[in-house]
Order: structure tokens, then C-alpha cells, then sequence
């Protein structure tokens, strides 16, 4: 970068030596200084490195959440001379430890590549495998209302704790669901693995049946 900015540079000097007094001088002055702001800006980018700035939360992410692409958007400025946004591989497929509002940076020490699920009093996690559901895996994420609903159509109102995916191509992931232990403990009657649905309510409260 520095031999063309000071082959400009010789250049405007002969010109300034040949020019006509001031019509010609003032085109070198005006050539010699957008040069140097150029190759000035240019050389402190290449200095200093790209400026790193984070993606931005599409909506609000709760703690535990699984970030999709769909979660994401490009911060303002992506494109700028000089700004450099991670990799989306980056961040897709970990967790969110402190809740993100919408619109704000989804940094990458605000992630984990496994959710915490922290314990609730009169609650366990029951994990259903997605593996018939394949959809469900990009619909559910932490926090979501889901019933659970076996062939006898009893249903059991519960809010998910987390999805895990493995490293698989594609990926096989399974629903962490909060059930209270009584809800948990009439879903064991049906065997050690019942056959469910997995269906998010229209306007569904929190809770459980």
C-alpha cells in the first residue's frame, strides 16, 4: 500500500513543479490530500485490525435459549471498511446465560456450548427426544408453553427447560420439559416410553395440568 501512495506522491510533486500556477496546483493539493486520508485511514485499519462487533438479538432470548440463525441479525455498520462481525458458526447452537433483550449485542461470553438448568422446587425435567417431531426442534426453544399429549389424549401442560442437539448431521435433539412431580409421576404410568406429542398451546398460560 505504501509504494502506490508514494508513487502518488511523486506524481503530484511533478505536477506541482509543471502545473500552471494555481489551477494546476490546487488539482495536486486536492489529489495529494485525499491520498493521504485514504492511506492514512487505510493504515490505521491495517494497524489497530478490524474492529469486532457483536450480532444483535432479533428477539428477546431468554436464559437457556438455543441461538438459531433466526436469532440473529446483522449489527449496524456490518459492512463498514474496517468492521468485522464473528463467524455465525460462532455463536449458533449455544446458550444464552444472562437473558438477552431484543435489539442488544448477543455476545459470545454471554454464551455456553451447554444449557444450566438450575433446580425447581416441585418440578423435574422430563426429556423427550424430538426424533419424530423434527420440526419441533426448530419451533421449541427455553421458556416456550408445550403440552404433552399421549395416544389416550391426556395432556400435560408444562415450559421448556431447554433443547439439546448433538453434533450429528442432522442434529438429534431432545426437549427438556418443567413438569410438576405430580404431572411427572402420572406421565411414568404410561411406561418408560410412552409415545407423545409435543404441541405449543395457542395463548397457553404457564403452568402445567
Amino acid at each position: 500500500m505504501t509504494g502506490w501512495i508514494a508513487l502518488i506522491i511523486l506524481y503530484v510533486a511533478q505536477s506541482w513543479s509543471t502545473a500552471a500556477p494555481q489551477q494546476g496546483r490546487w488539482v495536486a493539493l486536492i489529489i495529494l490530500y485525499t491520498v493521504v486520508v485514504i492511506g492514512g485511514g487505510s493504515s490505521l485499519i491495517l494497524c489497530r485490525g478490524p474492529a469486532t462487533r457483536d450480532w444483535i438479538a432479533a428477539r428477546p432470548l431468554p436464559q437457556n435459549h438455543r441461538i438459531s440463525k433466526h436469532d440473529l441479525k446483522k449489527p449496524p455498520k456490518a459492512d463498514a471498511l474496517g468492521v468485522s462481525v464473528p463467524d455465525k458458526s460462532e455463536v449458533e447452537g449455544r446458550f444464552v446465560i444472562e437473558a438477552v433483550s431484543a435489539n442488544q449485542p448477543v455476545t459470545r461470553s454471554n454464551l455456553r456450548p451447554e444449557p444450566a438448568i438450575e433446580p425447581r422446587q416441585g418440578q423435574s425435567v422430563y426429556w423427550l427426544p424430538l426424533s419424530e417431531q423434527p420440526f419441533a426442534g426448530q419451533t421449541l426453544n427455553a421458556d416456550v408453553i408445550v403440552d404433552l399429549c399421549g395416544q389416550g389424549k391426556e395432556c400435560f401442560r408444562g415450559q421448556v427447560a431447554a433443547i439439546h442437539c448433538d453434533e450429528k448431521t442432522p442434529p438429534a435433539c431432545s426437549a427438556g420439559v418443567w413438569l410438576t412431580d405430580a404431572g411427572r409421576k402420572k406421565l411414568l404410568v404410561l411406561g418408560d416410553k410412552p409415545k407423545l406429542a409435543i404441541f405449543v398451546p395457542v395463548g397457553g398460560q404457564k403452568g402445567e395440568k
